[in-house]
């Protein structure tokens, strides 16, 4: 098969599903900023323009594409989606407790449903002393992100997220050993 376009590259199956054929990796982005003691996740609402679950919230996340590392695609992604600049945080004077931007924390290769076959978790940890971080809104994908938020560690169950990132933010927690914060 020949594909001259993105179009081209997917296969719409009559009960719905679409197949990707030139995008079987996916990156997802977990970004932590720890202020006061308490871990704030990046979290991002799926807008009406987005492939599917719409209204959901998700992490940042979106395809590997044609020659770019999987770090170039979280910074990317995390851009793209959320307006926040992964190179100046950890360009800045920032203490980064854990970077996972080059290389991911977690792959998965479980093949469910509506998911690709290799997804690739990259993330970043690190202290800040003022809050809100700005968020670039005007610079997101256009109708694909509905609304940005720094989510606190607290009320990470209080959102019903698309793709199992709930489950995600869990295995980071335990992954970074954010757990130590909770109450």
């Amino acid at each position: 098969m020949k594909f001259n376009n993105k179009e081209n590259e997917k296969i719409d199956l009559v009960d719905g599903r679409t197949i990707w054929l030139s995008r079987a990796v996916a990156v997802v982005g977990t970004i932590c900023l720890i202020k006061d003691k308490i871990p704030y996740f990046l979290l991002s609402k799926r807008g009406k323009g987005a492939a599917d679950y719409q209204g959901l919230w998700n992490l940042p996340c979106g395809y590997l594409d044609y020659n770019e590392t999987s770090g170039e695609a979280f910074m990317r992604e995390v851009w793209e989606e959320c307006g926040v600049n992964i190179k100046k945080i950890l360009d800045s004077d920032n203490i980064v407790v854990a970077d996972f931007s080059e290389s991911p924390w977690s792959v998965n290769t479980k093949i469910t449903e509506n998911r690709q076959n290799v997804c690739l978790h990259h993330g970043v940890v690190y202290f800040v002393d003022e809050l809100p971080i700005p968020v670039v809104m005007n610079e997101v994908e256009e109708d694909e992100v509905e609304a940005v938020e720094w989510v606190s560690i607290y009320d990470i169950n209080n959102f019903e997220y698309a793709f199992g990132h709930r489950e995600r933010i869990q295995m980071f927690i335990e992954k970074t050993q954010l757990d130590k914060y909770k109450k």
